[in-house]
């Protein structure tokens, strides 16, 4: 693609397209991905560590939104009533972004974006810096946190749901990596400001990052579904080659994303100002038609971005990042069970081999 001024292509458009631009991105793994996640980590738990298990639960119920969760169990009356907890503990963070538990909302917590930089490979992500984000060191904080029995047991059940989350969020290449080149100086987010076309509507474009994010399907409230899915998905998949430390499971993403998000720095994509859709023109002055007042309202608020004007994927993308992504969910659930039990450092580090 060409490289454009994105200030310059902008300049004179009009409501909507301010609209466009600040639309939320998408945040992380959306709910169907924490769940898996989750469902994996308790099952592990329950095999390995029934004591560990035991002790989350009851500081789970002690929870700020221990209320709110525990409502579900009567929805899925067929669940374990742990599991419900365990679930809507994992996605606590998304969920407190708005609503009456935004003051546990932590926006930088959920990403670190190293910087993949032109010429520089995934064998040399040691040397590469951090943009923005702070999710190694947020998941070591709560960790830490959940660890220590002398805390109030709220405290030590809100870290808990962080870390439940942030592991999940570690897993996702895309919180770990941030695009740096001649369009994006100070990196693209995670995939959040570029953008490509959707496969499943070739007429709208999409954030990578979003594609990502969905790669696991649409978020649901079936969370009995997602059980039973999860738990085969888990039962198909072997284990890590190594459990590792925080710092490995970064280098994995990192390494991921490059490699396959990124295809090795070779990915087309779009900027917004080539998807943004055309600003309505007002209608000529002319006199109004019978029986009507005034002319037609432009359209107003966001509006589908341009697929057309959207790079396709190439073949075969969408189904290897599926592929890597319902396997990255599982290591990341039983990964949870060991960092819960004590047998993993999930320190902050830089991403190294």
């Amino acid at each position: 693609m060409t490289i454009h001024s994105l200030g310059r292509a902008l300049r004179g458009l009009g409501l909507v397209v301010v609209l466009l631009i600040w639309q939320n991105p998408a945040a992380a793994w959306n709910r169907t991905g924490h769940w898996i996640t989750a469902v994996t980590a308790y099952d592990a738990l329950r095999r390995n560590d029934p004591a560990t298990l035991a002790e989350a639960l009851e500081l789970l119920k002690q929870h700020p939104a221990a209320e709110d969760w525990i409502a579900w169990t009567a929805e899925f009356p067929d669940m374990e009533p742990g599991l419900v907890l365990f679930m809507q503990a994992a996605t606590f963070p998304d969920d407190a972004r708005r609503g009456k538990y935004e003051a546990f909302d932590r926006p930088d917590w959920h990403y670190i974006n190293y910087a993949i930089e032109p010429r520089k490979t995934s064998t040399e992500i040691a040397s590469s810096r951090a943009l923005t984000g702070r999710l190694p060191e947020a998941l070591a904080e709560n960790l830490a946190l959940f660890h220590d029995r002398s805390r109030p047991a709220p405290e030590r059940a809100v870290a808990l749901s962080w870390v439940l989350h942030l592991v999940g969020d570690l897993h996702q290449p895309l919180h770990t990596t941030g695009l740096v080149n001649a369009d994006f100086p100070a990196g693209d987010r995670g995939g959040n400001d570029v953008f490509v076309r959707d496969p499943q509507r070739p007429d709208l474009a999409l954030r990578l990052h979003a594609l990502w994010d969905d790669a696991l399907g649409a978020p649901t409230r079936d969370m009995a579904l997602i059980a039973a899915r999860s738990r085969e998905t888990a039962a198909t998949r072997p284990a890590p080659l190594r459990w590792g430390t925080a710092a490995d499971w970064l280098a994995e993403s990192f390494a991921a994303s490059f490699e396959l998000g990124y295809g090795g720095g070779t990915l087309r994509y779009a900027l917004l100002a080539d998807v943004l859709p055309a600003v309505p023109q007002a209608p000529a002055a002319a006199a109004p038609a019978a029986g009507s007042l005034q002319a037609a309202p432009l359209p107003v608020g966001p509006q589908p971005l341009r697929g057309d004007a959207a790079p396709p994927l190439p073949a075969g993308y969408v189904a290897a990042m599926q592929r890597f992504c319902e396997t990255r969910v599982v290591h990341a659930g039983w990964r949870i069970a060991r960092a819960l039990h004590g047998r993993s450092d999930a320190g902050p580090a830089t991403p190294g081999r």
